[in-house]
């Protein structure tokens, strides 16, 4: 009698997987939210602005220079920390957006936390100046 009660148990542990199976794996971490900065500035006829910029988190950063006057000219540059000069060709230009026409230039590059660059805004108008708005988003 034992030996069937003993068969029995074993085929029915058999039959419902005996719950030996490997855990889920688990789940990834969320990725951190988007890293959003604005700054509001405004550029000189023929004049530039350049701007410091430390990485706080790794991911795509997209820097977008808007601004009103499509009769103005405004130019985005992104180029080494150590660029000090302007304008920038005499350093290592990483990224550019210096089209003729419109009200807005972007610039998109993938970046690691603690890298550090230098944004430039140069107003190409010989005789308006232009208020813009400088934007930086991570994701």
């Amino acid at each position: 009698m034992r030996r069937v009660l003993l068969t029995c148990v074993v085929v029915v542990c058999a039959a419902c997987g005996g719950g030996g199976g490997s855990p889920a794996a688990p789940s990834p971490p969320p990725p951190p939210p988007p890293f959003n900065q604005t700054v509001e500035g405004t550029v000189e006829p023929f004049g530039i602005n350049p701007y410091s910029l430390n990485v706080p988190r790794s991911g795509t950063a997209q820097i977008t220079l808007t601004w009103g006057d499509p009769l103005v000219d405004l130019n985005l540059y992104l180029t080494t920390e150590g660029c000090n000069s302007y304008p920038p060709r005499d350093c290592d230009i990483l990224e550019r957006s210096d089209a003729d026409v419109g009200t807005s230039e972007t610039v998109t590059r993938l970046v690691s936390a603690g890298e550090s660059y230098r944004v430039w805004v140069d107003n190409v108008h010989p005789t308006i100046g232009q208020q813009y708005s400088l934007n930086l988003r991570i994701e």
